[in-house]
């Protein structure tokens, strides 16, 4: 059976705009995050940003607004399924021999 990587994209478009931080989650190197459910390993890359995240044992969890990227990369080519609470996003996913990868676009009117 496919083991699936599940994100899960908040947006919290709904919240007053003061006081949230706002793709304040940026990385100026790549960084490897693990989930112990299944040992699978992720790259988080540097064009992400956005406002917050969670690991937890079999998922990871982002919390994005208006302008937020996230993009992934998984050695393992594991298959990312993603799940949001709006449809102000578009996302890319793509398999090749090596890795697959997922990129998550917030538009930024969103």
């Amino acid at each position: 059976m496919m083991k699936k990587l599940i994100i899960v994209l908040v947006a919290l478009l709904i919240l007053p705009a003061s006081g949230l931080a706002a793709n304040d989650v940026t990385f100026p190197q790549e960084t490897t995050i693990s989930l112990s459910a299944d040992s699978s390993t992720y790259t988080i890359e540097t064009t992400s940003t956005f406002d917050s995240f969670t690991v937890n044992t079999d998922n990871i969890i982002f919390t994005v607004s208006g302008g937020s990227i996230v993009s992934l990369r998984s050695a393992d080519r594991k298959y990312f399924e993603v799940s949001g609470q709006d449809t102000n996003y578009t996302t890319v996913r793509i398999a090749c021999a090596s890795s697959s990868t997922l990129s998550i676009t917030v538009m930024a009117g969103a």
